[in-house]
């Protein structure tokens, strides 16, 4: 398995043209990272989406973070991030999350 920075480099939002199969076998990682990592990157472009008409300054006093912190979720540095945090600054833009698991097909899910 790769390490924690090596997934977090993989741009899912920039590399939409490619199927997540491919991108999975040609970044040698397993289904699990992807998936953090895919998680990430949907909060991470759910928060840009809400912040993107703020000023940096006025977007980190929303979040309660600094503008360089800003600055890294624009430009979706998902190795910068928590899962933790990610679900934090979506709560501090108005937002929960609903969670609805859905089983793998490869795997056995547990009834």
């Amino acid at each position: 398995m790769k390490d924690a920075n090596n997934v977090a480099s993989l741009d899912i939002a920039r590399a939409k043209h490619i199927s997540t199969a491919t991108r999975i076998t040609e970044l040698n990682i397993d289904h699990l990272e992807y998936y953090k990592a895919d998680l990430k990157s949907r909060l991470m472009i759910f928060i840009h989406d809400k912040i993107k008409h703020l000023k940096q300054e006025e977007a980190a006093k929303l979040l309660d973070i600094t503008q360089a912190r800003v600055s890294l979720i624009k430009n979706q540095r998902l190795s910068q991030f928590s899962v933790d945090r990610l679900i934090e600054l979506t709560y501090k833009v108005g937002y929960v999350l609903d969670v609805t698991p859905i089983a793998l097909p490869h795997l056995k899910a547990l009834k």
